[in-house]
């Protein structure tokens, strides 16, 4: 086992080594100074400060280790081999969105905790042209402009420092954001193709704003919660003291960080800044929330307590309430005991069972959430999403009285708060998994006509520049290569083909479409991973799928940014330059997707 595990550290190494030097290769400016640039990736990668490098531990390792080399001090890390390490990452992060035809652009505001300096994170989604998606991070810099017209001139100087003006023009851009008023402006300004509203902050207002707290009852058991948690905090001693005597301390050390969990996440709510339009509330939820970074990393079950923010590691603000009613019901005569101890009102009887089931029906969603806040989450999902809701939303003779209350608000602002529009209806259909799916409601007519009308849709260059269909028609394959083409961009030989073939080019996309609705395809597979197999065979259906499944369910890899960007920003480094802190992040994020 010690030979096994002195193996595995060798390789790790051996790994490390490797990728060190491989993307030093690719620096613009290879010189003696590489390792203070291999410094500088390690720094960046594990989030550590430059000042490491005078403290005695790192002095002491290197003495010990590597007597002979001269250690540089922070200001050389921090200026000349961080932009060296950043230009050679920006390099490879321009090859990509150079070759995308596609970008879904996801953006969101953040406010640091120390200088309450505002922050605009960007992060885009794109296809490769092998059909792995992949999301980079362009910026996260201050942003002093909160209006929409600021943060589009902010995102365009981002985006034009890895594409010429007339390369941006010629991309296709969709935005994914929290669904503000000022977001939606900047979509407009930046020449959207279609918005996407972060799927996961719609779960937030249909369970909090259209549900949980139209529910007076319940709203009154949450605030007595929030309450009973404030008390509870810091009374651990207490806590142990009656596990110990009703012999459960099996779950002691969970319950007491659950607590610790929930307490950080009120404190986390109380900073967020809010505007709520009071009929469709649909400008909610502008954060200026920021994070305390130590020990972020241990708050899902280490033993350290964490300082979790609302955009640091919990998604959407419900799941502060989910969290709470989770710790307060975990063991409810330990609680109990507790506050009766201390003095303190605790609840009646059918007061935690209404809080149990609330707790055990908002699981459900729980779920869900962390569905759609994966690093990818395409619109296909949605209907899904929105079908599973449905289900977990019918009566039980069972529910209380403010649980059927909850499930029928929830019901009630479904079709308004998610919608299947037409761009989430064609995204279903280009995932072979879900296209002949009840959920849908759509017969076979509706179908073809809605790719059609998305293929109608799509820009010429798309339409244009589909190597597959040169390919398949060099093979002879006509149905396939001029399915849709231009005709003035077909060659003589196709136009010909075209001509005496008696089939037009709708019919030929028409046949396309039939054949694709009529394949089986293995209910498990990727959607993008059918289209990398299948491209071939259907190249029009494949520059839709190429097309549309670019845009993001949610925003939530955007929030994700904030929570490094509160790891960096920390109480030690709170005077670091915003400039080299987007480097820092933009190294951080990056690196391991090119190296």
């Amino acid at each position: 086992m010690q030979t096994s595990t002195a193996d595995s550290t060798g390789q790790g190494q051996l790994k490390f080594n490797d990728l060190t030097s491989n993307w030093l290769k690719n620096a613009p400016s290879f010189d003696s100074n590489g390792f203070n640039r291999d410094l500088v990736v390690w720094f960046c990668r594990d989030l550590l400060p430059f000042s490491a490098v005078g403290k005695c531990g790192f002095s002491g390792f290197m003495q010990k280790n590597l007597p002979d080399m001269s250690l540089p001090d922070r200001t050389t890390l921090s200026h000349a081999a961080l932009h060296d390490v950043y230009d050679a990452v920006k390099m490879k992060v321009t090859e990509d969105l150079k070759g995308a035809e596609t970008l879904c652009v996801m953006f969101d505001g953040w406010t640091d905790k120390y200088h309450r300096r505002h922050f605009l994170g960007i992060r885009v989604k794109i296809i490769r042209p092998d059909w792995s998606p992949v999301i980079i991070t362009l910026s996260s810099n201050a942003c002093e402009a909160q209006d929409a017209a600021g943060m589009v001139d902010h995102i365009l100087r981002v985006m034009s420092k890895f594409l010429t003006d007339e390369e941006l023009r010629n991309k296709t851009i969709f935005t994914t954001h929290d669904g503000a008023e000022a977001m939606k402006k900047a979509s407009t300004l930046l020449h959207s193709q279609g918005f996407t509203h972060c799927l996961a902050h719609v779960l937030h207002l249909l369970i909090m704003v259209d549900s949980i707290k139209n529910v007076r009852d319940l709203m009154g058991l949450v605030k007595k919660s929030k309450n009973m948690v404030n008390k509870l905090h810091y009374k651990g001693c207490l806590l142990k003291e009656e596990a110990e005597n009703e012999a459960e301390t099996a779950e002691l050390e969970s319950l007491l960080q659950m607590i610790e969990d929930a307490k950080m996440e009120q404190e986390a709510e109380e900073d967020v800044i809010c505007l709520e339009d009071d009929v469709e509330h649909e400008k909610e939820c502008e954060t200026d929330d920021s994070d305390c970074a130590e020990n972020a990393a241990t708050s899902r079950g280490g033993k350290a307590p964490a300082f979790t923010t609302l955009k640091n590691e919990v998604e959407t603000r419900w799941n502060s309430t989910f969290s709470m009613l989770e710790s307060l019901t975990k063991q409810t005569k330990i609680v109990d005991k507790t506050l009766r101890r201390i003095g303190e009102p605790t609840l009646q009887k059918q007061e935690w069972q209404v809080l149990t089931q609330v707790k055990d029906f908002l699981k459900n969603f729980q779920s869900l959430t962390e569905m759609v806040s994966g690093e990818t989450a395409e619109l296909s999902l949605i209907p899904l999403i929105k079908a599973e809701i449905k289900t977990v939303c019918q009566p039980d003779s069972k529910d209380c009285e403010e649980l059927k209350t909850l499930k029928k608000n929830i019901l009630k602002n479904l079709d308004k708060r998610i919608p299947l529009t037409e761009s989430v209806l064609q995204a279903a259909l280009l995932d072979p998994a879900m296209k002949d799916l009840e959920i849908l409601s759509l017969d076979h007519t509706k179908k073809v006509k809605l790719l059609k009308d998305l293929h109608s849709s799509l820009p010429k260059a798309t339409q244009n520049s589909s190597t597959s269909s040169e390919e398949a028609a060099d093979a002879g394959d006509l149905h396939q290569s001029t399915a849709a083409v231009p005709e003035a961009n077909l060659n003589k030989r196709q136009k010909l083909l075209l001509k005496h073939s008696g089939t037009s080019s709708q019919q030929k996309l028409e046949h396309e479409i039939e054949s694709y609705l009529a394949t089986k395809a293995d209910p498990m597979l990727n959607p993008l991973e059918f289209w990398a197999q299948n491209n071939v065979s259907f190249p029009n259906v494949a520059q839709c799928a190429r097309y549309l499944l670019s845009r993001n369910a949610a925003s939530v890899p955007v929030e994700a940014l904030f929570s490094t960007m509160g790891l960096i920003l920390n109480s030690r480094r709170s005077s670091l330059a915003p400039y080299r802190a987007n480097e820092i992040i933009f190294i951080h994020d990056n690196f391991d997707l090119y190296f």
